[in-house]
C-alpha cells in the first residue's frame, strides 16, 4: 500500500478489506457476535461478516463510501455507544498518525477489540504500548488491497486481538485454514 511499491497511497488509508482476509477471524469469533465497526469505510468488511451470520450493529466512518454506514469519527465513541455490542472489529488506517490515536480511545470503551493490521507495527520501538495488550496475533495470506492488480502485498498481515484488560504482549498464532472459536464472550 504505498510503503514499498510504486503505488500512490489511497487517500485516508481507505484500503477495503480483502474478502481472503476473512477466514482466519472468523476462526475466532463465536458466532454470532454483534459488533461494531468504527472505520467501515466502503462496508466491504460488514458485508464479509454479515456473509457468515455476523452483526454489525454500528458501522462508522469520517467520509462512509455507503449509504448503510453513520458519517462520524471513531473518537467520538463513548462506550453509551457500545450498549448491546460484544466486540469491536476493524481494519483500521495504518498511518500512525491515524492509527495510535483511534487505537488508544477504542481501548477505552470497554470490549475486546479485533484489528487487521500489517504485523510490522509489532515490532517498532514507539508500538510497546499498545503491543503489550495484544492477546493474540492471527496471521492471514498476504492480501491483494487493490482489486484488478497482479500481486499481493509486500507486507504480512495479522488479525489483532485486544481482550478487555490484557497485559503481557501476544501470543503469535501459526497461519490456520479451520474453523473453530478459540474464545468466547463474557
Amino acid at each position: 500500500m504505498g510503503r514499498r511499491s510504486d503505488f500512490p497511497r489511497i487517500a485516508k488509508d481507505l484500503y477495503s478489506t480483502p474478502a481472503t482476509a476473512l477466514p482466519p477471524l472468523l476462526v475466532h469469533l463465536p458466532g454470532p457476535v454483534r459488533y461494531l465497526e468504527p472505520t467501515a469505510g466502503n462496508g466491504a468488511l460488514v458485508r464479509g461478516l454479515a456473509e457468515h451470520g455476523h452483526i454489525c450493529r454500528l458501522a462508522i466512518d469520517l467520509e462512509p463510501a455507503d449509504p448503510q454506514i453513520v458519517r462520524r469519527d471513531a473518537l467520538s465513541l463513548t462506550s453509551a455507544d457500545t450498549l448491546g455490542i460484544d466486540l469491536i472489529i476493524g481494519n483500521l488506517p495504518w498511518s500512525w498518525s491515524l492509527f495510535q490515536p483511534l487505537l488508544e480511545h477504542l481501548l477505552t470503551l470497554g470490549l475486546p477489540i479485533w484489528i487487521l493490521r500489517d504485523t510490522p507495527w509489532l515490532f517498532n520501538r514507539r508500538s510497546s504500548a499498545l503491543v503489550d495488550r495484544c492477546a493474540l496475533v492471527q496471521p492471514t495470506r498476504r492480501l491483494r488491497w487493490i482489486p484488478n492488480t497482479k500481486d499481493c502485498a509486500k507486507d504480512d498481515c495479522a488479525w489483532h486481538f485486544f481482550p478487555t484488560g490484557h497485559r503481557g504482549g501476544p501470543k503469535i498464532l501459526p497461519r490456520i485454514e479451520v474453523r473453530r472459536p478459540t474464545w468466547s464472550l463474557p
